[in-house]
């Protein structure tokens, strides 16, 4: 075990390293030993410091007000809600609301077949074996919807 003077230092007398550790005697300190002398080396701040810190944080931190989102969103809604109320009572309603003007789609369509010269590839084997794409005009029908 290691010999520890009333100062905190360890005597000189015997102790020397071997090994990676310190031994005073021909014994090893045990692992007790070496955590009681951490401890008792762990360094700590003067107590002025710490009120002076603890001061010093407390005047910074002011408490900010963030929206809470759901705040947001029910006024956002209520807003929205004003607003539709405005407007029916005012008569303008918006788009589908009570209108005299309304608009449907005519149905003026028809189903037309269009004649039109397309390219379509065409697979052919060469003269050597290999095989070669060439392509020739053909005539294609297909059906277009017209609307006018």
């Amino acid at each position: 075990m290691a010999i520890r003077r009333d100062d905190g230092r360890f005597a000189s007398g015997g102790c020397r390293w071997k090994r990676g550790s310190c031994v005073c005697g021909d014994v090893d300190p045990t692992e007790r030993d070496i955590e009681e002398l951490l401890r008792k080396a762990r360094p700590e701040p003067r107590a002025e410091f710490l009120r002076e810190l603890e001061g010093s944080l407390q005047r910074r931190v002011a408490p900010r007000r963030v929206p809470r989102p759901l705040a947001v969103a029910g006024g956002l809604a209520g807003g929205l809600a004003a607003v539709v109320l405005g407007l029916s009572l005012t008569g303008t309603g918006g788009p589908g609301v009570d209108s005299r003007n309304d608009v449907q789609a005519g149905e003026r369509c028809r189903t037309v077949t269009v004649t039109r010269r397309e390219r379509k590839p065409v697979l052919v084997e060469t003269r050597d074996g290999g095989w070669e794409i060439r392509y020739h005009r053909e005539l294609v029908r297909k059906p277009v919807k017209r609307c006018s």
